[in-house]
């Protein structure tokens, strides 16, 4: 419990909560604001390009919305949650690992130093109780679970990890499994 208190302790002064799944075909991006009922807004990055005319597509998108959520909140209150990446996708890891870092980046460049990494299992787990799950039962939880319609399995990944940031400052709303869930993070 004590742990618990810790965590609780850190996290308790953001108040935006910006969730990223990370694809080289369709990146999701979901941000909430405690201000209004934990509403945002969601949606999906994608490119017709690939190598490094995607990577700078994608990377001035996240620099866009990083300012987008910083006319609305200090850095010091945002809190970034990603998925990590899938190691499975033998191939194209090189790639992911890519796209990764240039998000990072502009992150970082833009003030949004506050990242977390958490495992696809993580997010499977804390929208469904089980660590593996159909893309679709991910996005048929978060709609009955919180009452959010999102146009595909990358937005839906997306709000997860919003939520899963959310769960860290907020955990009494959540469930015990969706606590435990949360805490498995890694600094980005």
């Amino acid at each position: 419990m004590e742990k618990d208190k810790v965590i609780a302790n850190v996290f308790r002064d953001f108040s935006c909560w910006f969730g990223l799944d990370l694809s080289l075909t369709a990146t999701g991006l979901s941000v909430l604001y405690q201000d209004i009922k934990l509403d945002g807004y969601r949606y999906t990055l994608t490119s017709p390009h690939k190598g490094p005319r995607r990577l700078s597509e994608f990377a001035n998108h996240i620099k866009l919305a990083a300012e987008q959520i910083l006319a609305y909140r200090p850095a010091s209150e945002v809190l970034v949650c990603i998925e990590n990446y899938a190691f499975s996708q033998f191939g194209k890891i090189v790639h992911l690992g890519e796209l990764g870092g240039v998000v990072k980046q502009n992150l970082f460049d833009a003030g949004l130093s506050n990242i977390l990494v958490y495992p696809p299992t993580t997010l499977k787990k804390f929208a469904t109780g089980k660590g593996v799950a159909e893309k679709g039962l991910v996005m048929t939880n978060v709609y009955k679970r919180w009452d959010v319609d999102t146009s595909n399995n990358n937005e839906a990944d997306a709000y997860v990890l919003s939520r899963l940031g959310h769960c860290l400052c907020y955990p009494e709303t959540y469930t015990e499994f969706q606590r435990e869930a949360s805490k498995k993070f890694q600094l980005a």
